[in-house]
């Protein structure tokens, strides 16, 4: 635990430089229209097998990191991998519907029911994983308020019934292949701020 602890406080050296970098993408193609939120809505609910991979830039009032994350979703388990700027393994997640799983650095493995439990005792991130699902690939949870922009793609959703209050604002969207998803969003927690910033999506069929 301590070593992984170690590998996340490294990466504060690299924290300002890569949030430089965060969105900071080549152009992409033009997003495909839509007409409403609900047909955009039903077609991201058909996605059920796709990764994200980017950075995640975290503050908060005791640290600031920068890491490179993978988050990979199949119909059975969902997977976050963090690595620090020079590529070395912080940890790595897995969450299926019976248990969440973290393997460390040094491959320890630390079992739980509750995945934000893991990663907020092992790393001292907090990370609000229950909502990622959602929040990911553009849409609101269930009990969530939030907004749309001009093009009803989601603008801005906040927790309504957790006891942790957090809010999300998306920035910009890109296309993977028939689906818009974001880009670039920023999540806020009282004095924890995370950015998160995606520089490729794969869809799998």
């Amino acid at each position: 635990m301590k070593s992984l602890l170690r590998i996340v406080t490294l990466c504060a050296l690299a924290f300002l430089t890569a949030c430089s970098q965060l969105g900071q993408q080549p152009t992409q193609e033009p997003l495909e229209p839509v007409s409403s939120w609900e047909e955009h809505q039903q077609k991201l609910l058909q996605l059920t097998h796709y990764q994200a991979s980017g950075k995640l830039g975290y503050i908060d009032p005791s640290q600031r990191q920068s890491l490179n994350f993978t988050w990979s979703k199949s119909a059975d388990k969902t997977e976050l991998n963090l690595f620090t700027f020079l590529g070395t393994k912080v940890m790595s997640l897995t969450i299926t519907p019976r248990y969440a799983r973290v393997e460390n650095s040094d491959g320890d493995i630390f079992s739980h029911l509750d995945a934000n439990y893991l990663i907020k005792n092992l790393t001292g991130l907090d990370i609000p994983i229950e909502h990622f699902d959602n929040w990911i690939i553009g849409l609101p949870g269930a009990n969530d308020a939030f907004t749309l922009n001009p093009q009803f793609y989601l603008q801005s959703t906040h927790t309504t019934a957790s006891d942790a209050k957090w809010t999300v604002d998306y920035t910009e969207y890109t296309q993977a292949q028939q689906f818009t998803l974001p880009q670039n969003m920023k999540l806020n927690h009282q004095q924890t701020k995370l950015i998160v910033s995606v520089s490729k999506w794969t869809i799998s069929e």
